[in-house]
């Protein structure tokens, strides 16, 4: 394998590992309370639990500090999947405020390992790879999600949800295992930078002062943290939509989720790294976010037609054979835009980077794009419960069309910024 290549699969494999808990959390956790009849008001809070992924910029700087990118990726994956094997012992006696416990120290574990690993992608990544590398930081990471929690949520009727946990412990005790003797061959060895040298705090806090004070930075971070506000609305209640409303199983949703879903994501995360790699990445978000307004006017539309606005719904379960192709291409839809969007605006986010405080200045980036998200997430829960779910779906339509006007503005800045780089080379 060229070396490229050695890189990219090491970082998806990763990234795949960070990918498990965030998306226990975020896909089958929904699918779990739901089953236990919790209100829609609790689905939408249990995304506090991924606060660890929000907050990581605080303790992001000790990464670049201290220590190495090996050191930090290895001694976090242990108790990673300590923590899992814990779960998978005291799931059937556990209460449901120690599941979120564990589940909380999941995402601190592996938000931090998260940070190490943005690093060393920084390290690693430049140019055109920056497409793909970022592509396979998407798929690994989605792939990790659809895993946890569309795949192994298949198959807790069977195994029941220890299992699930169990499962994942094995997962990550294996990819420590089997990608660790060689997974920085072709690359650096572990160092925090080229040189060996490691940045000083005062260093990383002027690095990323300046950074946020530029126009272009503050551009940056508008767009980040609203692209996905609407999406993020629509995204956490699509589910329980179809188990409430639409009266599927969870285990048929998961299923969707983790086949047809999974197969539309990992192709549209290909494809935004792609376009990012022959468009540059402002024009391939451009596209991408353009594509992602179609899926989110299909479920807007859903959420009416399906379901009805006081008249009674106009079909209420899975008997209907067109019904059901409409809502798993609508799903399709929303994973193959949604992951293309993720690629180019990662790879977008990388390009503007400090290599010298490569670890810190991704993570910052990150956090805000997952703050970003967040408000999105925590209002559609209340939103359906007061107003159904038609109306938190056109809510979310109309959300997302801000991300066109901040983009509108970052494009501006960058093409001023451009101009004057040229001036003053000239």
């Amino acid at each position: 394998m060229a070396s490229g290549g050695r890189s990219t699969a090491v970082l998806g494999a990763l990234y795949f590992v960070q990918g498990m808990p965030y998306g226990f959390q975020t896909k089958a956790l929904p699918i779990y309370l739901t089953d236990h009849h919790a209100t829609m008001t609790q689905v939408s809070f249990a995304g506090a639990l991924s606060l660890p992924w929000l907050l990581k910029p605080l303790w992001g700087p000790l990464v670049d500090r201290y220590g190495t990118r090996r050191r930090w990726i290895a001694g976090l994956q242990v108790p990673l999947a300590l923590t899992q094997l814990g779960a998978a012992l005291t799931m059937d006696a556990i209460p449901l405020a120690g599941l979120f416990g564990l589940l909380l120290l999941m995402n601190l574990l592996a938000s931090t390992q998260d940070v190490a690993v943005d690093g060393l992608a920084v390290d690693l990544l430049e140019g055109a790879s920056l497409g793909t590398g970022n592509a396979a930081q998407v798929v690994g990471f989605k792939v990790g999600m659809l895993f946890a929690g569309g795949a192994l949520v298949v198959l807790t009727p069977t195994w029941g949800w220890a299992g699930a946990f169990a499962v994942m412990a094995a997962a990550t005790t294996l990819g420590l295992v089997a990608l660790w003797p060689g997974w920085t061959a072709d690359g650096p060895s572990g160092e925090r930078r080229a040189d060996g040298i490691a940045p000083g705090f005062g260093a990383i806090g002027t690095a990323i002062l300046a950074t946020v004070r530029s126009r272009a930075g503050l551009a940056l971070l508008v767009f980040i943290a609203t692209y996905k506000l609407g999406e993020s609305m629509s995204d956490v209640m699509w589910k329980p939509f179809l188990q409430r409303s639409l009266k599927l199983g969870g285990t048929t949703v998961a299923t969707w989720d983790s086949t047809w879903g999974m197969a539309f994501s990992i192709a549209g995360s290909l494809g935004g790294g792609l376009l990012a790699s022959r468009l540059g990445p402002l024009r391939a978000v451009t596209w991408c976010l353009t594509g992602r307004l179609l899926p989110a006017i299909l479920v807007a539309l859903s959420g009416y037609l399906l379901v009805g606005t006081g008249t009674g719904p106009v079909w209420s379960g899975g008997e209907s054979a067109g019904v059901t192709a409409w809502l798993i291409g609508v799903t399709c839809a929303e994973e193959l835009t949604g992951g293309a969007l993720t690629t180019a605006t990662f790879a977008l986010m990388m390009s503007t980077v400090d290599r010298q405080i490569g670890a810190t200045h991704f993570t910052a980036l990150a956090a805000v794009e997952v703050a970003g998200k967040a408000p999105g997430g925590l209002l559609a829960g209340p939103l359906v419960d007061r107003a159904g779910f038609g109306a938190t779906f056109v809510t979310a339509l109309g959300l997302a069309t801000i991300a066109f006007a901040s983009l509108a503005h970052l494009r501006r800045v960058m093409v001023r910024s451009a101009s004057a780089v040229h001036q003053v080379a000239t």
